[in-house]
């Protein structure tokens, strides 16, 4: 894997890992607010046809670069088959 491979897939880790701690946070102050329908607006706005393209718009040079050089396949085989032995080692 080039460096700048290297460098793209760790940003991309970067931001999967912050989005999910600021997803999680989101989800605590919704749920403690107890604001209404909070999880059937998230999957509206997830199904919504209008929005769908300019999130995925801002994506595509990185699945595009990523599927070309097959790095996604090959980090996720390498993470499961890590983490498999891990879990085989840790029981």
């Amino acid at each position: 894997m080039l460096d700048i491979d290297k460098q793209v897939l760790l940003s991309a880790l970067r931001a999967v890992e912050k989005l999910h701690f600021q997803n999680v946070a989101l989800e605590t102050l919704l749920e403690f607010y107890k604001i209404p329908n909070w999880k059937a607006q998230r999957d509206k706005l997830a199904a919504d046809k209008k929005i769908q393209p300019e999130l995925r718009a801002g994506f595509h040079a990185l699945y595009a670069r990523a599927s070309a050089r097959n790095l996604i396949y090959r980090w996720l085989r390498r993470s499961y088959c890590h983490s498999t032995q891990r879990q085989t080692q840790l029981d």
